[in-house]
């Protein structure tokens, strides 16, 4: 016979607590306005969708100016022939993100947690691991799902102060400052990402009503 054994801690204070947790959410909106957007949206039927992103954290205190926000207006749909230098880093160097005073910070490492069902019926496998990012990934063959597996965007941070970014591939972008603690009576943040065929760049942060 096997035993586990099981030590406790009569000091309730040295036990290790986990990282407080963020859910994160992303959406594509159909607007009313061109840019500059309203800071809130409400999803009608036909108005948003599910929307793929990136997001990624920086510390608060790094953000010794504002970012750099790139803003780039169009008389037509296409061709968009002007390039993003903030958008580029963020997508092709890893995350690192440009400020106004020209410093380059790179994004710190994160822990995420997936939950996804396994083959086995009623079985749901938990995974965690480190990242530059958390993720939303639609489904292939549901574009108004995401990824079960793929999706990382339950992110785990230590109490503190942060500025997340967040990216789509419309070639769009955005960030504002988190706080991140124990006593978060909301945990859930989101944002849309508006569907405009005339703007690329920066835009204020949107949250869904």
């Amino acid at each position: 016979m096997t035993f586990l054994l099981i030590g406790c801690s009569k000091n309730n204070d040295t036990i290790e607590k986990e990282d407080p947790s963020i859910v994160l959410w992303a959406y594509k909106g159909y607007f009313d306005q061109s840019y500059p957007y309203p800071s809130n949206f409400s999803c009608g039927i036909f108005s948003c969708s599910k929307s793929a992103a990136k997001f990624y954290f920086y510390d608060a205190k790094d953000i010794t100016s504002e970012i750099q926000k790139d803003e780039f207006h169009y008389d037509v749909v296409y061709p968009h022939d002007k390039k993003s230098e903030t958008f580029d880093l963020l997508t092709k160097e890893n995350g690192k993100l440009k400020l106004d005073n020209g410093s380059i910070i790179d994004p710190i490492t994160i822990k995420t947690k997936t939950h996804y069902s396994s083959n086995t019926p009623g079985e749901i496998i938990t995974r965690e691991e480190e990242s530059d990012y958390a993720v939303l990934l639609l489904d292939v063959n549901n574009s108004d799902q995401y990824n079960d597996v793929l999706t990382e965007n339950i992110v785990l941070l230590p109490e503190g102060e942060y500025y997340i970014v967040a990216v789509n591939s419309d070639l769009k972008y955005s960030g504002k400052f988190i706080t991140v603690s124990h006593k978060m009576i909301d945990n859930r943040f989101n944002i849309v990402f508006p569907v405009d065929s005339y703007y690329d760049g920066y835009f204020d942060w949107i949250e869904l009503e």
